[in-house]
């Protein structure tokens, strides 16, 4: 065999090489996520009970993600409020689509500010080992801390000089609140998990998550008001899945 010849099977074999693992790592799950409000899934339910007067159970409160003005009948304005204050759910801007994958190590960068008028993030889906990196933009000092549900449950961090950024790297998993020791109505409600890659979107928007590799992920669709849906995907090399979903009441509480 000539040494042209060689040279040609050799790059061709490289090639094929480096176009499985191309198709390896490329594939791709995406899709589009929507709310229901809560009125519309208290008429689809009176319909279909043939019932005169409608449900008076607070469905938003049973789920406990808020709720709707308490006792008498439900109407389509207040149905889906929470503390007298209408939810528009055409409008949500804190859903999160959460992609699980058992090896992913977490240290994604969470920018988040805190001014004279307060955090300006209220809701956040992030992995364990994930970074909050908090801007202090007050002329106060203030020190951050994390609790979760049990007793135990608590991560302190360094208190904050006006003017300066912290990274706070999250070591909780679970239900979190994010506070400041000085003013307890700052908070954040945080979502967390172990191997998690979270994309915030709002209702109505599309998600995608790209350069994939073949395997087993879940996918989960959460809010904070309404709770979460979670699916399985398996991916094959260079696949692409989509998956849309819809948030609301009837889809969770069962």
């Amino acid at each position: 065999m000539r040494l042209s010849q060689a040279f040609l099977v050799i790059l061709s074999v490289i090639v094929g090489v480096s176009f499985s693992a191309s198709a390896e790592n490329n594939a791709r799950i995406f899709g589009t996520v929507e709310t229901r409000g809560h009125a519309e899934v208290l008429a689809k339910w009176n319909a279909a009970s043939k019932s005169v007067k409608p449900k008076k159970i607070d469905y938003a409160a049973k789920s406990g993600y808020g709720g709707g003005t308490g006792g008498g009948d439900y109407s389509a304005s207040d149905a889906g409020s929470s503390q007298g204050g209408t939810i528009n759910y055409q409008e949500l801007a804190d859903i999160f689509v959460v992609l699980v994958h058992p090896t992913w190590q977490g240290g994604t960068v969470h920018e988040v500010e805190l001014s004279p008028y307060g955090l300006n993030v209220g809701v956040l889906a992030l992995a364990k080992g994930d970074i909050i990196r908090l801007h202090n933009k007050t002329d106060n000092p203030y020190t951050p801390y994390l609790a979760g549900e049990g007793d135990d449950d608590i991560q302190d961090f360094p208190p904050m000089e006006p003017g300066s950024v912290n990274d706070l790297v999250i070591d909780l998993i679970g239900d979190l609140e994010l506070g400041l020791d000085e003013d307890e109505e700052e908070l954040i409600t945080i979502v967390s998990g172990e191997g998690w890659k979270s994309q915030r979107v709002s209702s109505g928007e599309q998600y995608e998550f790209k350069s994939l590799e073949s395997g087993s992920y879940g996918l989960t669709f959460w809010y904070w008001r309404l709770g979460s849906l979670d699916h399985e995907v398996s991916l094959k090399g260079g696949q692409n899945v989509e998956i849309n979903e819809t948030l609301s009441v009837d889809r969770i509480i069962k």
